[in-house]
């Protein structure tokens, strides 16, 4: 099974492009609600996920998780939340410009 997340939307499809494998398509997947929920469950031998390896490299170094395929994909596609009824301060407001700002030049 392969294990997927809300917070990481598409990750498997740009892995197997990049793999080569982009007609691949998994007859089941398991997404949970946040990335974290997803590596744990991995942990768990519940199916196969990927994550970055930053923040995988404590669970490899104690090998509780495997990299078995050298396939890496640099990139990833992140939003902005807040709440509704956030206090929008004025440095909360130049915040968001200037967040606002570095994603356009980004993109």
């Amino acid at each position: 099974m392969f294990i997927a997340s809300h917070t990481r939307v598409g990750e498997w499809e740009r892995w197997m492009k990049k793999a080569g494998i982009e007609a691949l398509r998994p007859l089941r997947f398991q997404r949970f609600e946040h990335n974290y929920i997803g590596l744990q469950a991995v942990i768990d031998g519940v199916g196969v996920g990927m994550g970055g390896l930053p923040t995988l490299a404590h669970d490899l170094k104690e090998k509780r998780l495997l990299a078995p395929l050298p396939v890496e994909v640099k990139g990833s596609k992140y939003v902005a939340l807040i709440a509704p009824d956030v206090d929008k301060s004025s440095a909360f407001k130049l915040f968001l410009e200037w967040l606002e700002r570095e994603a356009s030049a980004v993109c």
